[in-house]
């Protein structure tokens, strides 16, 4: 809210797991960008892109839509909007 108030329409969150599932967690996302690197890591010890709590049902977690996908120096980058997002800064909702 104190951010709109100064005019800011967007804001760029980039954190570790801890940070990215407390705007998950709470739906204040719209947009997601991740990248797929070309190096598997793994391990049940190994830390999630998104920690936190998680959802109790895949009806309860949010759903994405897909808009762009693409190749860059051997790693994937992808851009993903959340459904149901609701306001005038929404596209198409102005």
């Amino acid at each position: 809210t104190k951010l709109g108030e100064l005019g800011y329409t967007s804001l760029l969150v980039e954190g570790g797991s801890s940070i990215i599932s407390s705007f998950v967690e709470t739906m204040n996302f719209d947009k997601v960008v991740t990248y797929i690197g070309n190096t598997i890591i793994g391990g049940t010890d190994a830390t999630p892109a998104v920690g936190g709590r998680g959802f109790e049902s895949l009806e309860a977690s949010p759903q994405l839509t897909f808009t762009k996908a693409k190749v860059l120096d051997n790693n994937i980058r992808i851009e993903a909007y959340r459904q149901g997002r609701r306001g005038a800064y929404v596209h198409g909702n102005r």
